[in-house]
């Protein structure tokens, strides 16, 4: 993300409706994304960096075993994000075991284009027995554009 623009906009609000807590769900991804409030300023509301920090944090976690398993057995993403990965993995020069973050389920489509209204995905997505968010939202993503 543009500096100029994180500084610039990272204490706004995220939403138009001041609120404590918002909720992201994404068609990319199979989990939800969690952003509690950040108390600045006197303001108790979740700020644009609150909700740009958090999916960035969300996205640096590890795959879960769960995760993993979901994600190959797609017959359609398995075999090129599988050897994407194989790739990656190979091009690094270290000892430490490489593993699989939640950004890389991603695939190349991994530019924060915006939120949009999410209710029906969070519907499908979240299991049952979850509490509701009236602050829930799609956040899209788009390919990194070649060089």
């Amino acid at each position: 993300m543009d500096r100029r623009a994180y500084d610039t906009f990272c204490h706004e609000p995220a939403t138009n409706e001041v609120t404590e807590y918002v909720r992201l769900v994404a068609e990319e991804f199979p989990w939800a994304i969690d952003i509690c409030v950040r108390v600045e300023k006197g303001v108790r509301a979740v700020t644009c960096g609150d909700v740009w920090r958090g999916i960035h944090y969300a996205l640096q976690e590890p795959l879960s075993q769960s995760e993993w398993a979901i994600l190959m057995s797609n017959k359609d993403a398995s075999p090129a994000w599988g050897e994407r990965f194989r790739n990656v993995v190979q091009g690094m020069r270290t000892r430490e075991p490489v593993i699989p973050r939640r950004v890389d389920w991603l695939g190349n489509k991994t530019v924060f284009c915006g939120l949009k209204s999410g209710g029906d995905l969070a519907r499908r997505v979240l299991r049952p027995g979850t509490k509701p968010c009236r602050h829930t939202y799609l956040v899209t993503f788009k390919k990194v554009p070649s060089s």
